[in-house]
């Protein structure tokens, strides 16, 4: 029993992709692929810009350490932001299609399947789009930051080694990005479940 519904989870975590994007987009003449790639660059485009924008930034402030410790948080706090904002709109993006539409209950409705498999199905779809999402963010950004704490080599007492700091930027971006989207839906839906639907929507 419980092997099969975990081969009917599986199944529809990878049929709620498609469908997630198809209902995002809100239209079947849309390639929800290309739809989602230049998304992706349109939004991680603001955070790899200001990485880039910040070369040679360190290697210039590490003779004024006491300035350093300052600025370097300053920095780091701006992609945690930044990626906890595009998480939000995500996250109002993809609310009405975690919900079954009428072509799910004309094909999945008359399946022997439980209603709360289709629900962990498409609530673990939309949370690998999330992590996708922020990944995809979180690692141009990442790897530009890098490049600009390589470059200031002579204050990684400050700023780090550029090789945890990659690792550690993109984790932290990334964990940023998912918990927002993660705390977000949670939060509706219990705004759904005390006030009702009509009262959030």
């Amino acid at each position: 029993m419980h092997s099969r519904e975990w081969g009917q989870f599986k199944l529809l975590v990878r049929t709620s992709f498609g469908r997630l994007m198809d209902t995002a987009v809100a239209s079947r003449d849309i390639d929800a692929a290309q739809f989602v790639i230049w998304s992706f660059a349109l939004i991680a485009s603001p955070a790899f810009f200001f990485a880039a924008k910040m070369m040679g930034k360190y290697s210039f402030l590490w003779r004024k350490p006491e300035v350093l410790e300052r600025v370097v948080p300053v920095d780091r706090l701006f992609f945690i932001v930044y990626m906890m904002l595009a998480a939000a709109l995500l996250a109002a993006v993809l609310w009405e299609a975690l919900f079954p539409d009428r072509q799910d209950q004309e094909i999945v409705g008359v399946l022997p399947v439980r209603p709360r498999t289709v629900a962990a199905g498409r609530l673990a779809a939309a949370l690998c789009v999330a992590t996708i999402f922020s990944a995809a963010i979180a690692l141009p950004s990442a790897f530009m930051y890098s490049l600009n704490v390589a470059a200031a080599y002579k204050s990684f007492a400050i700023v780090g080694w550029w090789p945890p700091v990659f690792f550690a930027h993109a984790l932290a971006v990334t964990t940023a990005g998912v918990f927002t989207f993660a705390g977000l839906l949670t939060l509706r839906a219990v705004a759904v479940a005390c006030l009702g639907a009509d009262v959030v929507e």
